[in-house]
């Protein structure tokens, strides 16, 4: 019986692995991938084994924006065994590392990226500011969250827990607890 249902698992891994996106950096085995989903800049995206990436996600690597080069090169990358909620949108235009075991729900805005704002211009046609977002292994994330860099280098500590519609600017410390807008320690 155990001998069926390893060879089912390993089927049903096999399948869902043809379904994976094609073109990413890499991806680990029994990675799962839900549609819909936009990818933007695949090739510079990494996703870790036994990850599952809920329907919805969108994930996008700029290279250049407005037509004016970033100073790098992007580096979107998503360690092992990281749940990603439904709906969530991960922006990268320098650095944005997401560590193993994190569990991320639905809705989520994680960016390193700040639009300058100007008078009388559209957003398409102002730059943008570039950070970078590290954030630890097991880190929880509630629904609704907001970690945006703003153009700095911020990180979320190992064990912390961000609290649903929470909005994170700047780095939160190992095991603690965080919850408002902004962002501020509840516990720790």
């Amino acid at each position: 019986m155990d001998f069926l249902r390893q060879i089912y698992k390993n089927i049903y891994f096999f399948l869902y692995a043809l379904k994976n996106p094609r073109g990413l950096k890499c991806i680990g085995e029994k990675t799962i991938f839900r549609k819909p989903l936009r990818l933007q800049g695949k090739k510079y995206i990494c996703v870790g084994k036994c990850c599952d990436i809920m329907n919805g996600i969108r994930m996008e690597c700029i290279v250049n924006w407005n037509h004016t080069h970033s100073k790098g090169i992007p580096r979107l990358e998503i360690a092992d065994y990281v749940v990603i909620g439904q709906n969530c949108h991960i922006t990268c235009g320098n650095t944005v590392l997401i560590g193993e075991g994190t569990n991320i729900l639905p809705d989520v805005l994680i960016t390193d990226i700040k639009h300058i704002s100007e008078v009388d211009k559209s957003i398409m046609d102002t730059g943008i500011l570039l950070g970078s977002v590290t954030i630890g292994r097991f880190v929880q994330i509630g629904k609704g969250a907001c970690i945006m860099a703003n153009g700095r280098d911020i990180s979320i500590g190992d064990n912390a827990i961000i609290g649903a519609n929470a909005v994170v600017t700047r780095s939160v410390d190992s095991f603690t607890t965080v919850v408002g807008v902004p962002a501020r320690p509840l516990k720790r």
